[in-house]
């Protein structure tokens, strides 16, 4: 019943599905690839059938795919935010978590390293 769901509400919104279910769009872009690879090897019994499936599960899953490709930046971004902010509404922690990767980077011996590794290198 989920699963009627969650397809009827991607046939009336595919954008706004992808973006609010982006798991979802994915595993079943995966199971839709597996089933077409799986209708393709059951081809030699009925070939028609199977291969005419095949190219539907194929295609429904490359149209999933053009879904998620298409929303790809608010997705990622959504996903960094999740990732690195374990409390979304705090504000300034996202940035303040970024600064603090790149304060214990320390970026200037990191830097004078490269520069000396490279050139150093490059004359002997």
């Amino acid at each position: 019943m989920i699963v009627v769901k969650d397809v009827t509400c991607f046939i009336k919104k595919p954008d706004d599905f992808v973006l609010e279910n982006s798991k979802k769009a994915v595993l079943y872009s995966i199971v839709f690839k597996i089933i077409g690879f799986a209708a393709l090897i059951f081809s030699s019994y009925n070939p028609i059938f199977f291969v005419c499936s095949s190219v539907c599960f194929f295609s429904v899953s490359l149209y999933i795919d053009h879904k998620i490709l298409k929303n790809i930046e608010p997705i990622v971004f959504d996903l960094f935010k999740k990732w690195i902010n374990h409390d979304p509404e705090k504000t300034g922690v996202y940035i303040g978590r970024i600064l603090n990767i790149i304060w214990r980077a320390d970026p200037l011996s990191r830097a004078r390293g490269i520069y000396r590794g490279f050139f150093f290198q490059r004359n002997s």
